[in-house]
């Protein structure tokens, strides 16, 4: 039986091979996909999809078959199900598909496919979700415009325009100041607004930001520091709502949270606020690490199709 697993995020698609007759695994990435929204969000899918497919390609000894393919995407929606079909098909033969959100690829591979926690992604952009009874329990996902809360996204904005403060001195000194400038080689803000305006720094490159909000708080700046714990607690509160929105619902089989995402490797300033945040309200919450990756969990919901989830699993742990 073999398997192939999709995770496309918006830093690079990651693509899995695994075939669980021998225990083979091949794991290679590809270019980033976008919300597919629009066109041109679709193109951008499309080739981050296969261009990861091509690259594992490149590394297989030999030409396979696939069983199960599982593709997991951000902003999902019905409609985009066969196009991404199409996309794969056109790589490689694939048997059976299955297409689902990133989030439950997440749940999935956090929870080694139990589900029995909250699940809080904060990457490019953040959502606090769980699933029960084939209901949707969520907080957050509304993209950078309207949400995201918490994301890396947020963070990187909230660096630009506390550096514009300090620019302009309607804020407290920050070494992020200079640090941007020098990452985007520019040598004021307004040349910062003219390309973004221009569309010349993308979402992602906003995001890509934390990066040096991380180090400089590490540094001892003060402003990234209350950056990062602003977004801890930005996160904490989606895992409240959810978990206000389950007591609500007399749902009380939930007592762990798994938080993934790019953002949680801030382990000095973002966890210890998400779990204050948290435990201030609901101290018998237990924050509990990801078993596997997001990709991994496209492997498990392969597997688990076919009625093979403990012999994977068992795989995986040797």
């Amino acid at each position: 039986m073999m398997f192939l697993g999709i995770d496309g995020g918006q830093t690079s698609t990651k693509v899995c091979f695994y075939d669980l007759g021998t225990g083979e695994i091949v794991i290679e990435k590809g270019l980033p996909i976008d919300h597919m929204i629009t066109t041109e969000g679709q193109e951008v899918a499309r080739k981050g999809i296969q261009d990861s497919i091509h690259t594992l390609q490149n590394k297989l000894i030999r030409i396979v078959r696939i069983d199960v393919a599982v593709i997991s995407i951000s902003g999902l929606r019905e409609e985009h199900t066969e196009l991404i079909k199409s996309w794969v098909s056109a790589c490689m033969e694939v048997r059976s598909f299955i297409i689902v959100g990133d989030v439950i690829a997440n749940i999935n591979g956090a929870s080694a496919g139990e589900n029995d926690g909250i699940l809080v992604i904060a990457g490019g952009g953040s959502i606090a979700y769980y699933a029960h009874n084939a209901i949707d329990y969520t907080a957050g996902g509304f993209g950078h415009i309207l949400g995201d809360e918490g994301s890396a996204y947020r963070i990187g904005l909230d660096a630009l325009q506390a550096s514009i403060r300090c620019q302009e001195h309607r804020g407290a000194f920050t070494v992020l100041y200079q640090q941007l400038l020098d990452h985007f080689e520019r040598s004021n803000y307004w040349d910062l607004k003219t390309m973004l305006h221009g569309d010349q720094i993308k979402r992602k490159d906003i995001a890509n930001l934390a990066v040096i909000v991380n180090e400089a708080a590490t540094q001892g700046d003060t402003i990234s520091q209350n950056i990062l714990r602003k977004a801890g607690v930005d996160l904490g509160e989606l895992a409240v709502s959810v978990i206000e929105s389950l007591e609500r619902a007399n749902i009380s089989s939930v007592s762990k949270i798994y938080p993934t995402g790019g953002v949680f490797s801030s382990e000095a300033w973002i966890i210890p606020a998400f779990e204050q945040t948290i435990h201030k309200r609901f101290p018998a919450y237990k924050i509990t690490k990801p078993v596997y990756s997001p990709l991994m969990g496209t492997l498990i919901i392969a597997a688990e199709s076919v009625g093979m989830k403990q012999q994977l699993l068992d795989q995986l742990e040797e």
